[in-house]
């Protein structure tokens, strides 16, 4: 295997884009004003990569077919876009806003500042913080988001579903897995699930506007002795819906 090391000066606010068929997308953060590109490859010069201003482009012409592992070093707060067919990507620098698709593959993005968009057809999908608005789809594979500043939207087929701290409103759904979502404190909670378990825990001190649709589970409520609730404490729309998985709701601790 034989490496292949570019460097290139960008401005205040770069992006990279990569497209590759298959292997693993690396992303960590380096020098303000300097994106380093190392490609990995039995051919990594077979591998087009192109500036265009603050643009770096990294990808295949034409069909995608070859394989490269690729380590990006870029400032903090660039965008960055992934398509990879098989293959991981790995996001630990803090960028701007992200996406990635991948039709077999693992996600983990630790922080994006802007938007992000992650849809995968097979793997998992971790994301520690985001503070823009977040939408994720995966056909087989579970979602986990630590936390999330804006609004986040989560769908999945066949993968359960862990949301830890979520700020702006939320809209989560799945066919047979299960969602948990840890401590919401927005206004708005739509939850949906045709198999498997909703357990979703409100902040403290809201009030709940309920609307609960089960066709065979159980419900699971509070007691309100157990938390009391002030009368002009801030409005949460809860709703959930589910065929046959039980839905249970909880003050977050």
């Amino acid at each position: 295997m034989k490496e292949r090391i570019l460097t290139f000066e960008v401005g205040r606010r770069p992006d990279v884009e990569v497209r590759i068929a298959s292997g693993s997308v690396h992303v960590a953060e380096g020098s303000e004003g300097t994106v380093h590109v190392s490609i990995s490859a039995t051919n990594p010069d077979k591998l087009l990569v192109e500036q265009f201003r603050d643009h770096i482009q990294i990808g295949e012409e034409g069909r995608l077919r070859g394989s490269y592992r690729i380590r990006l070093e870029v400032p903090a707060g660039t965008d960055v876009s992934t398509a990879v067919a098989s293959g991981n990507v790995d996001v630990r620098g803090p960028v701007g806003d992200f996406s990635a698709r991948s039709a077999s593959g693992d996600v983990d993005l630790t922080y994006a500042g802007g938007r992000t968009e992650i849809k995968v057809a097979s793997g998992d999908v971790t994301v520690r913080q985001v503070d823009g608005d977040t939408r994720v789809v995966s056909a087989s594979g579970d979602v986990k988001i630590k936390d999330a500043s804006g609004d986040c939207s989560v769908v999945t087929a066949s993968g359960d579903i862990d949301v830890g701290t979520v700020s702006g409103g939320l809209n989560v759904k799945t066919a047979s897995g299960g969602v948990l979502v840890k401590r919401f404190d927005g206004d708005a909670l739509i939850a949906k699930s045709v198999s498997g378990r909703l357990d979703l825990r409100i902040t403290p001190g809201r009030r709940v506007d309920l609307d609960i649709r089960t066709l065979s589970g159980k419900v699971d409520l509070p007691s309100p002795s157990d938390s009391p609730t002030p009368a002009d404490g801030p409005e949460v729309q809860l709703r959930a819906k589910s065929v046959s998985g039980n839905i249970i709701i909880r003050r977050a601790e």
